[in-house]
């Protein structure tokens, strides 16, 4: 009962650190003048999307130093990573489909600010939980380490493909009369372009999962979930969150859908890929 509320306790703690991060560092770069996009919701549907946001990110960092044991590097190394290249990734795509709210500037603006809070948000978490920490007594096969950069291409590669099927079949299915009515600013990229930055994203999308391929250790038969799992929940959940209020419910549901599909599967391949012998 008291490890329960320890571990609850240290959850919505960790929430409220993500919050007040998020707000102070984006206050101090609109001060100095970064430009985020316009939000059109409410601040009460905002500071919700702040919680939701949060309490996923703390629920995961929890369960990560849970589960796995590992020196305090590693569980840094873990979730900046997992923080910092799932969102820009997510918000590189933006620029392509939403090219009114998701400026050049503002994408820098994100890059710096997403840098900033997954550092922060990664810091606070292995400080809050840094008893629960110890180095790691297993170290990841040497398979895992050869053709490391084939090994992200490769991941990459599968992303990309993965995005096209099922991003093509929602489209055709599902979506096409969203996007072309333009609805929300939506717009359709050439797809020479789209293929080049899809390509780059599925390079950031496997980057996201890289430390936790190689340092969570030891293995189990779980792990090839939670890496598809990390990818849906930070590429696909908590942005679409952010989408609450400015995309029509339907398209947000749609889109959940198709995020699901790609990055899920794509987790459960790039497992594979950096596990081959």
């Amino acid at each position: 009962m008291k490890n329960t509320i320890q571990l609850i306790s240290g959850t919505l703690i960790l929430v409220v650190a993500y919050i007040i991060e998020m707000m102070l560092l984006s206050g101090i770069l609109i001060a100095i003048g970064l430009h985020f996009p316009e939000l059109k919701v409410s601040q009460q549907v905002s500071f919700i999307q702040l919680i939701l946001s949060g309490l996923i990110g703390s629920a995961f960092a929890q369960y990560l130093i849970t589960k796995y044991r590992m020196s305090r590097l590693s569980v840094f190394l873990i979730l900046s990573f997992i923080l910092f290249f799932s969102n820009i990734s997510v918000a590189i795509e933006g620029s392509l489909f939403t090219p009114d709210y998701i400026t050049g500037g503002v994408l820098l603006s994100l890059f710096v600010q997403q840098l900033l809070i997954s550092i922060a948000f990664s810091l606070t978490a292995v400080l809050l939980f840094r008893k629960k920490l110890s180095a790691s007594t297993a170290e990841p096969g040497a398979n895992i380490h050869k053709s490391l950069a084939v090994k992200i291409l490769v991941g990459a590669a599968v992303y990309m493909i993965s995005y096209y099927v099922w991003g093509w079949l929602n489209y055709n299915l599902f979506t096409k009369s969203f996007y072309e009515s333009g609805v929300s600013g939506l717009h359709i990229p050439e797809g020479a372009v789209l293929l080049k930055i899809i390509l780059f994203r599925g390079v950031l999308i496997t980057l996201s999962v890289v430390p936790f391929l190689l340092k969570a250790m030891p293995d189990n038969k779980l792990k090839i979930f939670e890496t598809g799992s990390i990818l849906f929940l930070f590429g696909g959940i908590i942005p679409m969150i952010y989408t609450i209020g400015m995309l029509p419910e339907a398209l947000i549901w749609y889109s959940l859908i198709e995020i699901f599909l790609q990055n899920f599967i794509s987790g459960v391949l790039i497992y594979k890929i950096f596990n081959y012998k």
